[in-house]
């Protein structure tokens, strides 16, 4: 008996499709989900207070602070370089400080 076989036109795309291995979620990424899962839907449900007329009368009523461009504030531009080394050297005093006192906790005579 002669067997025909009949393509379809999406059978190339059915074989490729076949070789695809589809992620695995372990149990603990399922419990992560469904634990988390619930939780955003509750928050979805959660009253949440309108921001509109909570504000007081005097705020509203002030009037809109005036901009002005950075080059006329009075501020000295800071130096990263050097506010790097003096946090550098603060953290080295304190770690320095820290050793010590673990020192002296390790050298204490305990009871």
């Amino acid at each position: 008996m002669n067997v025909r076989s009949y393509r379809t036109p999406l059978e190339p795309f059915m074989q490729k499709v076949h070789h695809v291995q589809v992620p695995h979620c372990s149990g603990r990424e399922m419990k992560a989900v469904s634990v988390i899962l619930p939780l955003l839907l509750l928050a979805a449900c959660a009253d949440i207070p309108e921001l509109e007329g909570s504000e007081a009368a005097s705020v509203k009523a002030a009037p809109y602070p005036k901009l002005i461009p950075l080059t006329q504030v009075n501020v000295p531009p800071v130096d990263p370089v050097n506010e790097a080394a003096a946090v550098e050297e603060e953290l080295e005093q304190r770690a320095e400080q820290l050793s010590q006192k673990a020192q002296a906790l390790q050298n204490a005579e305990t009871q």
